[in-house]
């Protein structure tokens, strides 16, 4: 192995460990966002059950929080294809 491939291996590692931590925190966030939008949607339905006239006024919180869901969702997707990509 020549010097230069030495120095392309360590640099894909070094990508490599740098898209690993990139990863965990969208993948975090992401979990982040499915779980305050499944608190949302659990606190719509015990108002709703508990007869809250204004169990609606959920509504707009968990459209918000959907959408954040859905971003955090493809950030993290995103990297990783891109990751696999520089594997090939």
């Amino acid at each position: 192995m020549s010097p230069e491939d030495s120095n392309v291996n360590e640099d894909r590692a070094s990508q490599s460990n740098l898209c690993c931590e990139e990863a965990r925190v969208l993948l975090s966030r992401f979990g982040e966002a499915v779980r305050t939008a499944g608190e949302l949607h659990r606190e719509q339905f015990q108002a709703i059950v508990g007869g809250d006239a204004y169990a609606t006024r959920f509504d707009i919180l968990i459209h918000e929080a959907s959408e954040q869901k859905l971003s955090a969702k493809y950030a993290y997707l995103a990297p990783s294809a891109s990751a696999r990509l520089l594997q090939q």
